[in-house]
């Protein structure tokens, strides 16, 4: 330890003379040379400072175009997907009450409009957790489909069966 103490005592020593050196230096330098030195100096630091302003204004707008060209389109698309699911269910709900075939033409606008904002937001997924929820959508989707088709064939049967009820 005692060599690692006078290595360290050593270093210490050298940085002291080189800091009196300077201050010396400094000392006989006019006082106009100290005011340009000063006035570099903040020159630079007002440089720096630019350079790190507009680097966080950059990282600033990647943000918003990120906000405004995938995460809002994004939730759009995730509303208009519950929206048309919503009209689905409402379009089988009317057939199911009156049999108007202008229900099912609503049904498969619904649908359509569904898959084109399913399909959207496939498009702008950048996550795995999107991505993988984007796989539960359509699988749940899918299975909504079969019972609205299964709903309106049930329908169809119930008609059906009372028109022979009541014709014997």
């Amino acid at each position: 330890h005692p060599m690692k103490q006078s290595r360290f005592a050593s270093k210490s020593m050298q940085k002291q003379k080189s800091f009196s050196r300077l201050a010396t230096k400094l000392r006989k330098w006019t006082i106009a040379d100290r005011l340009k030195i000063a006035f570099g100096l903040l020159v630079l630091v007002q440089v720096i400072s630019g350079i790190v302003t507009l680097f966080q204004i950059s990282n600033i707008n990647q943000d918003i175009s990120q906000l405004v060209n995938v995460e809002e389109p994004l939730e759009e698309s995730i509303l208009e997907m519950e929206i048309k699911a919503g009209e689905s269910a409402r379009a089988v709900l009317d057939y199911v009450r009156d049999r108007n075939k202008k229900h099912l033409t609503k049904l498969i606008a619904s649908r359509d409009g569904f898959a084109e904002n399913h399909l959207q937001f496939q498009k702008l997924t950048t996550t795995n957790e999107e991505l993988l929820l984007s796989k539960n959508i359509a699988a749940r989707y899918s299975h909504y489909n079969q019972m609205s088709a299964s709903i309106i064939s049930l329908a169809d049967q119930r008609d059906a069966a009372l028109k022979v009820f009541v014709n014997h």
